[in-house]
């Protein structure tokens, strides 16, 4: 349950920092389009990763990722879903790496596309590379042009509001976290270091014995007689 709730912080985390950094935007990991438009993913595998790769995926979303298309490297085999089949073109430009367009974009496609390349060997090792892309539909662009008015002026900026968001589900799963992870462990070390001290007992019975004993001393003769 802890490892899961750190899973899903990190990611909210992650997505967050990408989508509140205008570098980001400028290095074109967020792309925004309007529907029926169309995106390209240029996927290339990092410079570690020149050797020995074997196969390229194209996969969509974070926790359930759906495979859109893999590339047998070594039979230069192209395997593609027949979701997007139709909307699908591809290019390679050599070294391993391969630009992928979609075409016709709908609200299914908004979401995020990650480059995943496949080396066998010993074992099986998968690397992301280069190109991870989040895709956000800006549908107040198609509204503006039906209406004549400026998306601008009718509608808040979809990022500052993933952004709001994310931030509020975050401070939430640490919450949980706090709650569910940390308390228990706090509260029972708390009780074991109650149950190692020894019970704290006050010596009454000396303090009575020596007020007794005082009370019943005489007073002396007066000094000079």
């Amino acid at each position: 349950m802890g490892s899961l709730l750190l899973s899903a912080v990190s990611t909210l985390f992650f997505l967050t920092l990408t989508l509140s950094s205008g570098q980001a935007a400028k290095n074109n990991y967020i792309q925004r389009k309007n529907p029926g438009g169309f995106i390209t993913v240029h996927c290339k595998p990092r410079k570690q990763q020149q050797q020995r790769q074997e196969s390229l995926e194209l996969l969509k979303g974070l926790s359930d990722e759906k495979l859109l298309l893999s590339w047998n490297l070594e039979s230069n085999t192209f395997t593609v879903n027949n979701s997007v089949k139709h909307r699908l073109q591809k290019q390679s430009p050599g070294s391993n790496a391969l630009s992928i367009t979609l075409s016709n974009l709908t609200a299914e496609d908004a979401g995020v596309y990650l480059c995943e390349y496949t080396a066998m060997g010993v074992e099986t090792i998968k690397t992301r590379g280069y190109g991870s892309v989040l895709l956000l539909l800006d549908h107040s662009a198609t509204d503006a042009a039906n209406t004549g008015s400026s998306c601008d002026e009718t509608n808040p900026s979809v990022t500052v509001i993933l952004v709001w968001l994310l931030a509020v589900i975050t401070v939430l799963l640490l919450s949980i976290l706090v709650v569910i992870v940390i308390v228990p462990k706090l509260r029972k070390k708390s009780m074991s270091v109650n149950a190692g001290r020894r019970p704290w007992r006050a010596g009454t019975s000396d303090v009575y014995e020596d007020m007794r004993s005082t009370c019943k001393r005489k007073p002396g003769p007066p000094a000079g007689e």
